[in-house]
């Protein structure tokens, strides 16, 4: 078992049987978790209910600082929001951040987004060695 600080302050305790290492959140209603894998680095990072500032930090901090790899791709997963006007407010900023670190250069692909009216997990996992998410055992 692993312990992990969530962002209440609260430890929760994960367990899942193939011992894989891995990020989660919990809980997470109709807040926006994004979630960034880069496969030629082999890195992952979790973001949750973070400002615009906040979120361009961590997508740049995960992409390839060698921008002639032949996959400099960040792999991107937006969950959660809901239906509401601030929801949707949000994702346009989020989409907007995005679209600014990537700079049309295509390196960064929104390989999923699970937002708004659909039935989001409320706690996932986030495994490093290949950006899935997957629910909380």
């Amino acid at each position: 078992m692993e312990y992990l600080q969530v962002n209440s302050g609260e430890a929760k305790i994960l367990s899942w049987s193939d011992e894989t290492p891995a990020l989660a959140t919990f809980d997470l209603g109709d807040e926006f978790a994004i979630s960034a894998f880069n496969p030629a680095t082999k890195t992952a990072g979790l973001a949750r209910s973070v400002d615009n500032s906040t979120l361009e930090t961590f997508l740049r901090s995960l992409l390839s600082p060698d921008v002639t790899l032949i996959y400099p791709m960040l792999q991107v997963r937006i969950v959660g929001g809901n239906i509401g006007m601030t929801s949707q407010e949000k994702l346009k900023d989020i989409v907007a951040v995005i679209r600014k670190v990537d700079e049309d250069r295509n390196f960064i692909n929104v390989v999923s987004a699970d937002i708004n009216d659909k039935p989001h997990p409320e706690s996932f996992r986030l495994t490093w060695f290949d950006g899935n998410i997957g629910p909380v055992d």
